[in-house]
């Protein structure tokens, strides 16, 4: 098939080629780090996000895409640090980007800095106040201090905002089980479990407490 659409491309008429919008070529190059990152091809994800930001190019939003994206990149690779660095520079762009802010913080939490991640999960929260995912992240990080009365507070308001986010049942029934409440944890799971049918975290917790073989 390849050969006969040349074979046709030598007979068709010369025509002058399209303007290529030279701002369009590091965009693909951000879309196809997004798609590297999501098959697990973490380095390649990361070379093709450095080339688009080296461009120079990128419109602000895709900037803060590319800087974002290769932060969430280095996240996933456990290298805190280096994600920090990029959600820093996707922030420096736009200060009240409430999706960075809770990548940011996220990080933080993995490395223990409480009062950053804090700040960065309040503010993410603040930015979008009617997003279920705001109070989630801050009850997460209470969560994983063992503050889990304030965590419990947290996830509930996150229920409240919408009753079908399976976030917030995941995590309050990790809550009630670190509380010994088995009851409660088994029910917030098993919610979770029916919003979230593929969340492998789910799976995880309903296995551990022995609810899925």
């Amino acid at each position: 098939m390849r050969r006969i659409l040349q074979a046709l491309a030598l007979l068709l008429p010369l025509a002058a080629a399209p303007a290529v919008n030279a701002a369009q070529v590091p965009n693909l190059i951000v879309l196809d780090a997004q798609s590297a990152a999501r098959a697990g091809k973490y380095q390649e994800a990361i070379d093709l996000y450095t080339q688009a930001i080296n461009t120079g190019e990128l419109k602000p939003f895709m900037l803060v895409a590319a800087y974002n994206g290769r932060g969430l990149v280095y996240y996933r690779m456990s290298q805190y640090d280096m994600a920090i660095e990029d959600y820093s520079r996707a922030l420096s762009i736009e200060p009240a980007n409430d999706t960075v802010l809770r990548n940011r913080c996220f990080a933080f939490i993995e490395k223990r800095e409480w009062g950053y991640a804090l700040d960065d999960c309040q503010a993410s929260a603040a930015a979008a106040p009617g997003d279920p995912q705001g109070p989630d992240t801050v009850g997460y990080l209470y969560y994983r201090q063992a503050l889990y009365p304030q965590a419990l507070d947290e996830f509930n308001k996150s229920i409240q905002m919408n009753m079908n986010f399976g976030p917030a049942y995941l995590h309050r029934g990790m809550t009630y089980d670190k509380m010994g409440n088995r009851e409660q944890a088994r029910a917030d799971l098993l919610k979770a479990q029916e919003l979230l049918p593929n969340n492998p975290e789910v799976q995880s917790q309903l296995r551990r407490m022995g609810l899925i073989p």
